[in-house]
């Protein structure tokens, strides 16, 4: 193949992957959730956030956040993640969450400049598609290691049996939940994870 040749192939390479690319970040996964499944999930998940930040919380709310998680979970497992959607893709989408949501300065300090917007973006499919891919992601194998890994390192003091469970789910995903482009505070977090006392009962 001549230097022409494989110029032209790459050109045209090159072109097929801008058609691929996405609106935001200029990246696609192959993966769209059902549009009124995605509704449902983002209309429970600013719900639930919304009677978070509250302060005070009387038992008719605290049974609705119940309700509300109990639903989300049950939404979300019914989205199967692809192979290519993970732990840096859902940071993506957090960031294109803050972007949708006009918080720009999140997603700079977030480390996501790249992502971006087009202007014909529909705001509320956008919202929803990619809150219902988070809400996925949190019910896969990998999305409910890394929550248990942060509930293990909230036990003020740990038993033997809790950190024996939290050092093998840290040997299959050793990234603290943390922007993976934050690689200067992901490693300050990590000193700061000292082992705790173990607790003998």
């Amino acid at each position: 193949m001549s230097m022409r040749q494989l110029r032209a192939r790459l050109d045209r390479l090159e072109r097929s992957a801008k058609r691929d690319t996405g609106s935001i970040g200029r990246r696609t996964y192959g993966f769209k959730v059902d549009p009124a499944l995605a509704s449902l999930l983002r209309d429970d998940r600013k719900r639930l956030d919304e009677l978070e930040r509250k302060r005070g919380t009387d038992t008719v709310e605290a049974e609705e956040q119940r309700v509300l998680r109990e639903r989300i979970v049950e939404r979300a497992k019914t989205i199967s993640c692809p192979a290519n959607y993970g732990f840096n893709e859902v940071w993506e989408d957090i960031a294109r969450l803050s972007l949708l949501r006009g918080e720009y300065r999140s997603v700079n300090l977030i480390g996501y400049r790249h992502v971006t917007l087009d202007k014909a973006v529909d705001v509320d499919a956008e919202e929803a598609q990619s809150i219902a891919r988070i809400e996925a992601f949190h019910q896969t194998p990998e999305g409910r290691a890394r929550a248990r890994i942060e509930f293990l390192y909230r036990i003020e003091k740990p038993s033997a049996e809790e950190l024996s469970e939290r050092d093998q789910l840290e040997k299959l995903y050793p990234e603290v939940w943390i922007n993976p482009k934050m690689d200067s505070v992901a490693k300050a977090l990590a000193q700061f994870r000292k082992p705790p006392p173990v607790r003998n009962d």
